[in-house]
């Protein structure tokens, strides 16, 4: 780890308790998520690999239940696996960690937005009370 990342990431995480082990593996509680990575040298200047929940964070297609997928990507979503901000050709020193956090969150929101839509242009001819229900529950 070099000062200039040491620097860097307790600047971007200086509203929250985080921790760096001696293997130089971050961990920070942010939102509902525990978030990990390794600090490397080239941070900020390549993304790092992020971990929420002892889960590798990843934005391929076979990440995402491939029905939801679909939908979202029909509904006029650009594909998350080449346009979001980990990706090499779209990271910049002006992102951060949490920066990645965020924009994951926003693509599963916006997933399941595509889903509930999908769901309820089938049940049309129910009563608004009863789809209401259904709304709540999905």
């Amino acid at each position: 780890m070099t000062p200039l990342s040491l620097k860097r990431i307790t600047r971007d995480l200086k509203n929250y308790t985080f921790v760096i082990n001696e293997n130089n593996i971050v961990n920070v509680q942010y939102k509902n998520y525990q978030v990990s990575f390794f600090l490397n040298e080239d941070y900020p200047f390549k993304p790092p690999f992020l971990y929420l929940d002892n889960k590798l964070l990843n934005y391929k297609y076979n990440y995402f239940p491939q029905r939801i997928f679909k939908l979202y990507i029909d509904n006029g979503h650009e594909c998350p696996c080449c346009t979001n901000i980990s990706c090499h050709g779209r990271w910049s020193p002006v992102f951060n960690v949490l920066n990645i956090v965020d924009e994951y969150n926003l693509i599963k929101t916006n997933m399941v937005r595509s889903y509930k839509k999908h769901i309820t242009s089938f049940i049309k001819n129910l009563p608004d009370d009863v789809l209401g229900i259904i709304k709540e529950y999905i």
